[in-house]
């Protein structure tokens, strides 16, 4: 899996930014969707709390630099609902599981795969809300 080319921003410290246009295809994650995520595009990496980093062994960058960045692009626009292609949305919990598969296809060991995806899955729902 190719890793987005992402740059911090100074000012906050704690955001990233797309470099250049990130595509994804979620085809093989039995998803019948292709996106670009635009250039520009802003998010915090792995949304994981400073004081987790140590028992986890999760920070905001790394080997899953891709399944943090399409996770909170598809938390963005909360799987593409009210887009112009309706009927093709994904769910948080298919966001959820795809973010967990991607971080086992790039080499993440599965006690940190585990804590990432129940980390998303708890957290995530104050994000998804209205």
């Amino acid at each position: 899996m190719e890793q987005p080319n992402i740059k911090p921003i100074r000012e906050s410290g704690d955001l990233y930014q797309l470099v250049e246009p990130y595509y994804i295809d979620l085809r093989p994650f039995n998803v019948n969707k292709r996106f670009t995520i635009a250039a520009g595009f802003e998010y915090d990496g792995a949304t994981v709390p400073r004081w987790f980093w140590s028992l986890s062994g999760i920070s905001r960058d790394g080997i899953h630099r891709a399944a943090a960045l399409v996770h909170d692009y598809l938390y963005s626009v909360k799987g593409f609902q009210g887009q112009p292609h309706r009927g093709n949305e994904i769910t948080r919990d298919e966001v959820d599981k795809i973010f967990k598969r991607m971080l086992k296809e790039v080499g993440v060991a599965s006690h940190r795969v585990f804590l990432a995806y129940w980390g998303a899955r708890i957290g995530g729902r104050f994000y998804w809300k209205d």
